[in-house]
């Protein structure tokens, strides 16, 4: 057919790290909003271009 399908699969192990500090930010309430927590962590990680 005309169709192409493509998967990546990443295993669970290689998001911890992230999730971990988040939690970590969760319970000493350093954010009020957990997508700005969230996008805090991936900019100190490098997870994201820097503005």
């Amino acid at each position: 057919g005309e169709d192409v399908m493509f998967a990546i699969n990443i295993p669970q192990e290689a998001v911890t790290i992230p999730e971990t500090v988040d939690g970590i930010r969760a319970c000493m309430e350093m954010q009020r909003d957990r997508l700005e927590a969230v996008g805090l962590t991936n900019r100190y990680l490098g997870l994201v271009p820097r503005p």
